[in-house]
């Protein structure tokens, strides 16, 4: 679930607007294209997608790997749409140090549709997980 969860929102994610020199400034928008004609299978009655969230961070903390389990707040995020518990692993990774920013946007309730955050990233903060 975690690993097609993820490659949606990869595959969704556009990035925008580089800024000053020693930060860059961007837009993540998603774009949901998911309609019953595109998944004709087991469509919803009210389809929805939660909002984007996550953080920009250094190489020293990690909220997913690829083979690997996803922090909890990943695994609820991928499976209830809950952005709590992932932001509050954000959060602590600032305050030690490791992390920059939060993300966090409203549910997209509007299917097909698309949603954005700005974010930056910057030379000890170049990462981020969305």
């Amino acid at each position: 679930m975690v690993r097609i969860l993820t490659l949606v929102l990869v595959a969704g994610l556009v990035l925008a607007r580089p800024a000053a020199a020693q930060t860059a400034g961007y837009t993540a928008t998603f774009h949901a294209t998911w309609t019953a004609e595109t998944h004709p299978t087991d469509y919803p009655p009210s389809p929805h997608f939660s909002g984007l969230v996550g953080g920009t961070h250094d190489s020293t903390v990690v909220f997913w790997e690829p083979g690997q389990l996803a922090s909890l707040g990943m695994k609820r995020m991928a499976e209830w749409g809950s952005q709590t518990d992932l932001l509050a692993e954000v959060q602590s990774a600032i305050q030690a140090g490791q992390a920059h920013e939060t993300i966090a946007d409203a549910p997209l309730w509007t299917v097909p549709g698309s949603t954005s955050v700005d974010l930056t990233v910057t030379p000890d903060f170049p990462l981020v997980t969305l």
